[in-house]
């Protein structure tokens, strides 16, 4: 089956997948921007947090695509 009609059919997840990563990662790069303002215990926990979200995301985009989600 073609990707994009993959896309289109599951669009709704995907995207809220997606805004999740958008958020996660704007956090992250605020975090490592204002490294000098935060403490280094809260830099490493909110870091892991992030990295954590995004990696899970992925996976969950992925599996929605291809394996879940069959309509």
């Amino acid at each position: 089956m073609d990707i994009w009609i993959l896309v289109k059919e599951r669009f709704g997840p995907l995207a809220f997948f997606m805004l999740l990563i958008i958020l996660h990662f704007t956090l992250l790069i605020v975090v490592w921007k204002q490294s000098t303002h935060i403490p280094k215990m809260l830099k490493i926990i909110t870091t892991t947090i992030c990295t954590l979200v995004i990696t899970i995301s992925i996976i969950l985009m992925i599996f929605t695509l291809f394996i879940g989600f069959n309509a």
